[in-house]
């Protein structure tokens, strides 16, 4: 009895918890706010450590020339 009243009421909870996506307008894509590209062509990561470069304009550029 008691766990058929426990699973009822989390169903019940669960039904009433709705998950709304925020609209989110999308942007341009501005290839004049890209950093510069290292110098140095030996290097394939960027400053931050974390950030592959893919110069401009390929697909998914990190950096512009």
């Amino acid at each position: 009895m008691k766990i058929s009243f426990a699973v009822a009421m989390l169903l019940q909870s669960s039904q009433s918890i709705r998950i709304t996506d925020p609209k989110v307008e999308p942007k341009a894509w501005d290839p004049k706010t890209l950093p510069e590209c290292p110098s140095d062509p030996a290097r394939t990561i960027m400053a931050d450590g974390k950030t592959h470069i893919s110069k401009y304009p390929y697909v998914g550029a990190s950096c512009k020339l």
